[in-house]
């Protein structure tokens, strides 16, 4: 069962509504408002699961009420009353379930109560999975993925989430991005939908976060999308970000003398480079994050060289080897991974993986760039490949 308020200044909207409710069997009203300061007096007592609440009424907006009473009552579930369509595009901003269109239909109040309904469930099924974790039953966290792909993973999940459009996808990877900053409606109009009428832009973010919300919570992703003043922000405390903790790895690595690397600076490098899979967001690479990808890519190089020379200062070439193959795994044209891994394989003997070497990465110059290799190139694998010949192994 839950418990509603009606909020409505014309008493024929309120009667008729109240009736269409309590048919349905599923809900009671508590109690019915004309005027709206009522409201914000009893809702801390009355506590109602939904609110359903008229937008044009005097002294309070209905849209300003019903951020006011999310205050008071977080868990509360917003459906509009409004003889204008044009309203749910506020509606949406507000983050409202719904909104029903006066005069009001049978079936409008059967669809509205149904999704009522799967909304309560989905909050029952969080709100256990948080119970669990107060009670130490251990429940598999959430994860996001971000170099090399975009992956997000609700608990105990194996199989990434599925986002409703490519858009909803989108604006949250750009608020994941910015997370803990609050993005203004006009730069996401501005990112999202550049050639749209600036009308039908902001009605197409508005009902993106919406869309984008109803994911996270049906997911269970411990993330909010708060609304600020003029925007939208998240946070994600606790939560691992792949891309935030490459970042905080690697921070003070540009700065940092190569020579005086400590053994925390090599497993600070270590742990980074595993987390490096490739291309920031992976294939869908958006124009927006390409500025931050290429610093991802080149952090990714520089501390990928560093750890290089470090396993070769001890005379590990093994190691050396892993980090070069990565390098042109990753970068197939990177020419001093080239040079350093035909050098390697020459100290080690492998003359066979050096030749190897040499040939895919000219295969790969030819084929995807169409390109003939540096003269360097070309004579460093030529004096490798003699002495190979006068010291065969």
């Amino acid at each position: 069962m839950m418990y509603a308020i009606t909020v409505d200044d014309e008493h024929p909207n309120h009667f008729l509504l109240k009736k269409f409710l309590e048919e349905k069997k599923h809900i009671t009203v508590l109690e019915q408002f004309s005027n709206p300061l009522n409201v914000l007096e009893k809702a801390a007592i009355l506590q109602p699961d939904v609110a359903f609440i008229d937008i044009e009424m005097p002294e309070i907006n209905g849209l300003e009420l019903a951020e006011r009473l999310q205050y008071i009552c977080p868990s509360i579930q917003i459906v509009f009353v409004t003889a204008f369509s044009h309203y749910a595009v506020d509606a949406f901003h507000i983050n409202a379930i719904d909104y029903l269109l006066k005069p009001i239909e049978k079936s409008e109040i059967s669809r509205v109560i149904k999704k009522l309904q799967s909304n309560r469930e989905q909050q029952r099924i969080v709100d256990g999975v948080l119970e669990g974790l107060l009670e130490g039953v251990i429940v598999e966290p959430c994860r996001i993925n971000t170099l090399g792909c975009f992956n997000v993973y609700g608990p105990h999940s194996k199989m990434p989430i599925q986002w409703m459009t490519s858009k909803v996808e989108e604006l949250f990877a750009y608020l994941l991005l910015n997370i803990g900053r609050s993005v203004g409606n006009e730069e996401l109009y501005d990112v999202l939908w550049p050639d749209t009428e600036h009308e039908n832009g902001m009605m197409n973010l508005y009902s993106t976060v919406y869309r984008l919300r109803k994911t996270l919570l049906k997911e269970m992703i411990p993330i909010e999308v708060s609304r600020q003043k003029y925007g939208y922000q998240i946070d994600a405390d606790g939560l691992f970000l792949d891309f935030k903790v490459f970042e905080k790895l690697t921070m003070t690595l540009e700065n940092s003398d190569v020579s005086n690397d400590t053994e925390t600076d090599i497993e600070a490098m270590v742990d980074a480079a595993s987390l490096y899979k490739g291309e920031f967001f992976g294939a869908r690479a958006y124009l927006w994050s390409a500025s931050y990808g290429e610093f991802i890519n080149r952090t990714y190089r520089l501390l990928s060289y560093r750890l290089v020379n470090y396993f070769l200062s001890l005379n590990r070439i093994d190691k050396a080897v892993v980090y070069l193959k990565n390098i042109l795994y990753y970068f197939p044209d990177e020419e001093q991974a080239c040079l350093q891994l035909m050098t390697a394989y020459n100290l080690l003997g492998d003359f066979k993986e050096m030749a190897k070497c040499y040939i895919t990465y000219l295969d790969y110059l030819h084929n995807e760039l169409n390109v003939e290799p540096s003269h360097q190139i070309e004579s460093c694998y030529k004096t490798l490949s003699e002495k190979s010949t006068t010291n065969p192994s």
